[in-house]
């Protein structure tokens, strides 16, 4: 009789809602019969990171986030530090760490990776502590984040609005940053820390990025006229971010940003407020992922 594997797929609900049902079938349809399949699916922001724990406890040794790079990094969170492998069936709107790891955007394909089982290990960042597996921020870019998830209406118009109010009304920061011990003052619209090279949606911030070097690039974004945006959306496209004349670009291991007051940041497209003084460190190899 042959040995099955125990897997976990942690499916968000609420990530890709009309394709959940299709999923769940292509799940019991395509997954290699070694895998002994447990589905479950989460109830409440955060509860990822603690399914992933406690299946962990119970014998299971690989995971797969079903979601958007939310759920990712919920569920790395608890994978991390453990013997499991994580992999992921991307369904929600950006899945920037899946697009940077080439995983497909097609549900039955990406099952076809998690049959294939190749693991590599990666780097993340913490930003204050807070772990990110893609990218972090400060900046337009973190305000832009936390206005729209403020706002009553969700949508590309939504964003269009916030984004070209906000242009007018942003005013670029003073950042003093240490980087690998080097000292630097910038006037910065925005400052990306970089894992992966992509926010996603083949978004392309930092795109010499390389999530297994032990380094994060340090993209600092001088503020640009609005003229110059589909100029900047071109590049940021086409993977050119880095030929930008206002776009300063470092790899580091360790950042300490210090600012004027505390403010805006993001994390792998989740919003948030920090205090003055950010810390922001990369952990090589610490994430067991499955890959084409």
């Amino acid at each position: 009789m042959a040995i099955t594997e125990k897997i976990l797929f942690i499916v968000n609900p609420v990530s890709g809602t009309g394709k959940r049902e299709k999923v769940l079938k292509l799940i019991k349809e395509k997954l290699s019969p070694k895998y002994e399949a447990k589905i479950v699916q989460t109830k409440f922001a955060g509860e990822a990171t603690e399914i992933a724990i406690r299946y962990h406890q119970k014998g299971y040794n690989k995971v797969v986030a079903v979601g958007g790079d939310g759920t990712v990094n919920e569920v790395a969170k608890g994978v991390i530090g453990t013997s499991m492998s994580m992999g992921i069936i991307p369904t929600g709107s950006g899945n920037g760490l899946a697009r940077h790891l080439r995983i497909p955007m097609n549900v039955a394909k990406a099952i076809e990776v998690i049959n294939g089982g190749n693991v590599i290990s990666i780097d993340h960042g913490t930003i204050n502590d807070t772990l990110f597996f893609c990218t972090s921020g400060v900046g337009f870019d973190a305000q832009i984040g936390n206005k729209f998830a403020e706002a009553g209406t969700r949508g590309l118009s939504t964003y269009a609005k916030t984004t070209i109010k906000e242009y007018f009304a942003f005013k670029p920061q003073h950042y003093s940053l240490e980087i690998d011990g080097k000292h630097y003052d910038r006037d910065a619209f925005m400052i990306t820390f970089a894992n992966a090279s992509q926010y996603g949606n083949n978004a392309y911030i930092a795109p010499q990025a390389n999530i297994t070097d032990g380094l994060l690039d340090v993209v600092i974004v001088k503020r640009f006229p609005l003229y110059r945006s589909p100029v900047f959306a071109y590049q940021m496209f086409t993977k050119r971010m880095n030929k930008s004349s206002y776009v300063e670009t470092f790899r580091a291991k360790k950042i300490t940003i210090t600012r004027k007051e505390a403010g805006y940041v993001h994390y792998d497209g989740e919003p948030g407020k920090m205090g003055a003084q950010l810390n922001i460190v990369v952990v090589p190899g610490a994430l067991n992922v499955i890959i084409p």
